[in-house]
């Protein structure tokens, strides 16, 4: 599950308003500013994520970790303050969705990934992404 938001995260943009005046990579940046941050190049940088473009879910559990692994630059549902108040119940909501489906299907990718271009409106979302679901 993380390993997928990582690498498409529904929301690649986060907009915060600045609560403070700060400096950041030598911008001065006033109290009230609105800002919009790409998350998605944290996920995708080496500095934050070993082998950042790589599909790999067990970078996420502890004893299978190995380089580096930056988990404070991995916010799908915001962070601070204004975090998401609906996250855990959509983590909880993924996992169950989840589990359901493969108890019950078998799931075929029928698309080559290549082919899959993604779409920005509010959401990140696949445009042509075909699956073949057969009943187990």
């Amino acid at each position: 599950m993380n390993e997928s938001m990582r690498l498409k995260p529904v929301s690649p943009i986060v907009f915060i308003e600045s609560i403070d005046t700060f400096e950041a990579d030598g911008y001065q940046i006033s109290g009230g500013t609105n800002l919009f941050l790409l998350t998605l190049k944290n996920y995708l940088d080496p500095n934050h994520f070993e082998n950042p473009m790589e599909f790999n879910p067990s970078r996420w559990l502890r004893e299978s970790r190995v380089g580096i692994h930056d988990q404070s630059a991995f916010m799908p549902f915001g962070a601070g303050p204004r975090v998401c108040p609906g996250r855990m119940l959509a983590i909880l909501e993924i996992r169950l969705l989840i589990a359901m489906i493969y108890q019950n299907f078998k799931i075929e990718k029928t698309t080559q990934i290549d082919q899959v271009k993604e779409v920005f409106n509010f959401t990140m979302m696949p445009d042509s992404v075909q699956i073949r679901i057969k009943h187990r």
